[in-house]
C-alpha cells in the first residue's frame, strides 16, 4: 500500500479512537518431462527429507501487504515492497516449497506444493505466521502439482490449477476438500493466480508468458495478452490482486526475479523493481493481505492504526 500523509482534525481523533482498541513427474532427486510436450522439462528443487512439518494454528495477523514464499528448502516468506520490488525476508517455514502457491482465507494462510515432515510427496498445508510451522491438509488429491492458489473469501474457497490432472481449476477450502470445475485448455496454466471478488475476475498466468482469465464456472481459459516477458522456462510465477489500488502484481523468478504490475486489459507487464537476494529458485507465490477498501486513518499505510500514525501526523504538524 502507498504512503499517505493525511494531517487534520477528524483523522487524529479517529486514530486516537482506533488505538485504543487493539504433471509434473519431476522428484526431488532428478529432472523429469511433463507428458509428451515438446516444452523443457521442469526442474525442482532439491528435497530435504530432514524438515518437520507440524504446528499449531495461527496465532497472529500478517499486516496489511503484498508478501511472497519462496521455491526453497526451507520456504521464506517475503514482505514484497511494492514501489521497488525489493523482498524481505520475515520468517522461515518449517518445510520446503517448491512451484507452490500461497493465500490467506479467513485469517489463516495456505500454501501448496510443500514437502518434508508429515508430507508424503507433495501437499496442502497452512501456516503459523509467528512460528514458521506447516500444518498438514490435504495430499492435493494426490497430485504434487498445484502451483497457484487465489482466495474466493466470499464463497469461503480458494481457486487452484490441478497440472497433474491436465490443467484443470478446483476449488479447495481450508479443510482441503476440493471440487473440480473444469479443464482451462491451456498447458501449464495457473502458475499463477488471483481472484478479484469484486468483478468475479479469475486471473492466470500461464507457461507460455501469457495473461488469461478463467471461467470459474466451466474452468475454460480466456487470453488477454502476452506479458512480454514470457514464455517461461519454468513454473515459478506468482499473481496477487490487490483491491485497495485495483492492481494485479506478478512476480517472475524463473529469468528476472522481479515484481511487475500487468495491464488487465493487455495483459503488458510492466517492471517495478528486481526482487534481490532471496531463496532457493526464488518467489513463485503472491497474496496480498488486506486488500479491501483503503482506511485513511492508517497513515503510513501498514494496515495498521496505532501510534505510528500519531507520529506520522505530528511529525507533519504545521502549515501546509
Amino acid at each position: 500500500m502507498k504512503d499517505r500523509n493525511y494531517v487534520g482534525g477528524s483523522i487524529i481523533l479517529a486514530a486516537l479512537a482506533a488505538t485504543s482498541l487493539t504433471t509434473m513427474e519431476t522428484h526431488a532427486d532428478g529432472i523429469g518431462n511433463l507428458g509428451t510436450s515438446s516444452t523443457p522439462p521442469i526442474e525442482r528443487v532439491a528435497e530435504d527429507d530432514g524438515q518437520q512439518s507440524g504446528g499449531s494454528t495461527l496465532l497472529a495477523a500478517l499486516p496489511a501487504g503484498l508478501y511472497g514464499v519462496s521455491s526453497s528448502s526451507p520456504g521464506e516468506l517475503y514482505s514484497m515492497n511494492t514501489s521497488t520490488g525489493a523482498a524481505t525476508s520475515i520468517l522461515t517455514l518449517s518445510d520446503g516449497l517448491s512451484f507452490t502457491g500461497v493465500e490467506e482465507l479467513a485469517g489463516e494462510y495456505f500454501v501448496t506444493d510443500f514437502f518434508g515432515g508429515s508430507c508424503s510427496g507433495y501437499c496442502f498445508g497452512k501456516f503459523d505466521s509467528t512460528t514458521g510451522a506447516i500444518t498438514w491438509v490435504s495430499d492435493q488429491d494426490g497430485s504434487w502439482d498445484w502451483c497457484g492458489l487465489a482466495d474466493n473469501e466470499g464463497a469461503g474457497v480458494m481457486y487452484t490449477v490441478d497440472f497433474d490432472a491436465g490443467d484443470v481449476l478446483k476449488t479447495v477450502d481450508s479443510a482441503g476438500n476440493t471440487v473440480v470445475i473444469g479443464a482451462t485448455g491451456v498447458y501449464g496454466q495457473g502458475n499463477g493466480l488471483a481472484y478479484d471478488e469484486a468483478s468475479g475476475t479469475l486471473y492466470s498466468i500461464a507457461y507460455d508468458g501469457n495473461l488469461y482469465t478463467l471461467n470459474t464456472s466451466t474452468g475454460a481459459s480466456t487470453l488477454i495478452g502476452p506479458t512480454g516477458i514470457g514464455p517461461f522456462s519454468n513454473l515459478h510465477q506468482g499473481l496477487a490482486w490487490d483491491a485497495a489500488t485495483s492492481t494485479l502484481y506478478l512476480n517472475e523468478a524463473d529469468t528476472y526475479d522481479s515484481l511487475y504490475i500487468l495491464n488487465t486489459a493487455t495483459g503488458t507487464a510492466t517492471l517495478v523493481g528486481p526482487n534481490g537476494a532471496t531463496a532457493g529458485s526464488g518467489i513463485d507465490g503472491l497474496m496480498v493481505i488486506g486488500g479491501g477498501a483503503p482506511c485513511p486513518e492508517d497513515v503510513n499505510g501498514d494496515g495498521v492504526v496505532d501510534v505510528l500514525d500519531l507520529l506520522a501526523i505530528l511529525s507533519a504538524w504545521g502549515p501546509c
